[in-house]
């Protein structure tokens, strides 16, 4: 029976690793950062960031007493989403990388900020800049292979990590999942608030209060924000026009998409794909 076990064990996995996709999307390096003028406001990303800070010290905030600091010692996979801003702490040294998987997404525990110890700095610091330099001279199929490999082996102590965590609890989860859900699949159209509150069945104040306290934003200001989500991915990894992108995002038209999203990024939507298109991106 256990030798059973076992074996449906390691299969499993093996399915895991085989269905493991990473698209890598940009890397760089930060040199005593302090300051994030352009996340001083919440907003959520279409991609996970992956962290190996090397000095100083910032935090991830998800509302009033939600933080993450992030500082030497550990790696930090952070999930695409759930809106956050930067607060810096102590100038801050850091390697970053953004990247998309559909995979990762389908584990509960990583919907949530994850870190893991970094048993060997000066390697990992080396790691990352070699991946850097891969990601800058990525011309050909191997060249696109090697990137993903080295991505996978370096997020995989996290994700080890998180998956052996027994007590988890996931914003993204629980009483509210059917909201969120409904949100994310009616982001092209109007939402009003009236059409979640039948989910919970509470009166408006008490649900906007309680879905406030949950995520630190009220209902109408998180569906902006997930609209701002879907509309960096598809200015990303699509060459939808600006009009078009505004209208599937659930925008009236692109004048005020346009406004709404310098608003929340400090950038126009074609500035925002020049910068992540050209390789820039101080995302």
């Amino acid at each position: 029976m256990h030798q059973n076990n076992a074996v449906r064990y390691l299969y499993d996995w093996k399915i895991f690793s085989g269905n493991l996709d990473v698209e890598c999307l940009i890397a760089g390096k930060v040199e005593e950062r302090l300051v994030w003028t352009h996340r001083s406001r919440f907003s959520g990303d279409p991609y996970f960031r992956f962290y190996l800070p090397l000095k100083g010290k910032f935090e991830l905030v998800y509302d009033s007493e939600k933080t993450v600091e992030v500082h030497p010692g550990e790696w930090y996979l952070i999930p695409p989403e759930t809106p956050f801003r930067f607060r810096g702490i102590v100038p801050s040294v850091h390697f970053w990388l953004h990247f998309f998987s559909r995979e990762l997404t389908k584990i509960p525990r990583l919907l949530a900020p994850c870190s893991a110890p970094v048993e060997d700095p000066e390697e990992a610091e080396k790691e990352f800049q070699e991946l850097i330099r891969l990601i800058r001279n990525c011309h050909s199929l191997e060249d696109a292979e090697e990137v993903r490999h080295r991505i996978v082996r370096m997020i995989l102590p996290v994700v080890k990590r998180a998956l052996e965590q027994v007590e988890y609890k996931t914003v993204q989860g629980g009483r509210f999942a059917k909201i969120l859900e409904y949100i994310d699949r009616n982001l092209h159209r109007e939402i009003r608030v009236e059409e979640l509150e039948r989910f919970l069945t509470l009166p408006r104040s008490k649900f906007s209060a309680e879905f406030h306290q949950a995520f630190g934003l009220p209902p109408k200001q998180y569906i902006t924000l997930r609209r701002i989500g879907r509309a960096k991915y598809l200015l990303i990894r699509t060459q939808l026009s600006i009009k078009e992108i505004a209208l599937e995002s659930g925008f009236a038209n692109e004048f005020f998409f346009s406004k709404v999203f310098k608003k929340y990024t400090n950038h126009a939507p074609s500035e925002y794909r020049t910068v992540m298109d050209c390789g820039n991106s101080p995302f």
